[in-house]
């Protein structure tokens, strides 16, 4: 159909043009103006709950340059309430999904996220506050479950430990 031949020709523009968009916000100070004029962050934000996880990771990136480029303007924005409800629920959509959770998205995400709350003591307070933390903390206590975990070494003690509540991870989820 018509509408199906448009969606198709869209996002294979979005697919050119949003890595470009990413892109300059490491150009110049009057480029991220022009960005800023035309609301690009709060797109940037948008757009992270709509994206495959590959483009997630180029906006937490640009996000995270954006951040320590422009940082108090951008840091005030991301630690308004809806900001952090988007980036809350970005990160809380990749640890209740399973193929995520398993390909090389998730740790870059978290690298990425790592880094911001690294630059901005604001950010990290606002996120924490704004519900982040249960989902940093959901793969630490859910352990591992079912026939891999019980042949793993120590996987029955694990698998125990984890389902009274008591996870034996201690390492932590940020590298």
């Amino acid at each position: 159909s018509a509408a199906a031949a448009s969606d198709a020709r869209r996002a294979a523009v979005r697919a050119y043009v949003l890595p470009l968009l990413c892109g300059m916000v490491s150009t110049s100070s009057s480029t991220r103006a022009k960005l800023w004029a035309s609301n690009g962050l709060d797109i940037f934000l948008q757009l992270l709950g709509t994206e495959e996880p590959q483009m997630q990771v180029g906006l937490m990136r640009t996000l995270d340059i954006w951040l320590a480029e422009d940082h108090n303007r951008v840091e005030s924005r991301l630690c308004q309430r809806e900001a952090v409800a988007q980036l809350v629920e970005v990160y809380g959509r990749l640890g209740r999904n399973a193929a995520t959770a398993r390909s090389p998205v998730l740790p870059q995400m978290l690298d990425s996220l790592k880094a911001m709350l690294g630059r901005s003591s604001k950010v990290a307070v606002s996120l924490a506050t704004g519900g982040l933390v249960p989902h940093l903390l959901e793969p630490l206590t859910a352990g591992p479950t079912g026939p891999a975990a019980a042949a793993a070494p120590g996987g029955q003690a694990a698998a125990a430990a984890a389902a009274a509540g008591r996870g034996t991870s201690s390492a932590p989820i940020l590298r």
